[in-house]
């Protein structure tokens, strides 16, 4: 693949990226409860945070900094999930885990794999973050479904004698 080829899909994946996060955590906001709401906003604040810096200081960041940030966001999302009993922050934080272990073994090499001219690095932590987003994305619509589902219940409650014996 030519350079410019290369240059046009990083682009196009950095633009996708700025754009489907805001829009994410919007979605978690309107139509999602508590865990989504907070868990989505802890993301999105700390991966557009860390996408503006980069964009400011035209250069990587520090993979320690990146280390201690993304140890932070796990360490919220684990608080969240035991908050609110939520199993999607629990998957979100085991992915934060994985973008730790990759920040870590990043800070022990010296050269980035690269296959067919991509950065193997860059490559994983693009997929790590579209995997959070659909976390996010399926914890905001199973949410949504639960509370339609408590709310028809609440309007229509079954018979309790129904299906019982009686004496």
């Amino acid at each position: 693949m030519h350079v410019e080829a290369r240059f046009l899909l990083n682009v196009a994946v950095l633009a996708f990226l700025f754009s489907a996060l805001p829009a994410m955590c919007a979605f978690a906001w309107a139509k999602g409860g508590p865990a989504e709401r907070y868990g989505s906003t802890l993301y999105c604040v700390s991966a557009l945070g860390a996408m503006l810096v980069r964009l400011l200081i035209r250069q990587p960041l520090p993979p320690a900094f990146e280390l201690i940030m993304d140890a932070l966001v796990g360490v919220g999302f684990l608080l969240l999930a035991l908050r609110y009993s939520s199993l999607w922050l629990g998957a979100a934080m085991m992915l934060k885990g994985v973008q730790l272990s990759l920040h870590a073994t990043h800070l022990t090499d010296t050269v980035d794999a690269k296959i067919d001219g991509f950065n193997v690095y860059a490559a994983s932590l693009n997929l790590i973050t579209l995997s959070l987003i659909a976390v996010f994305f399926w914890a905001t619509l199973a949410n949504g479904r639960a509370s339609r589902r408590s709310q028809a219940d609440l309007e229509h409650p079954s018979d309790p004698a129904f299906g019982s014996v009686a004496h």
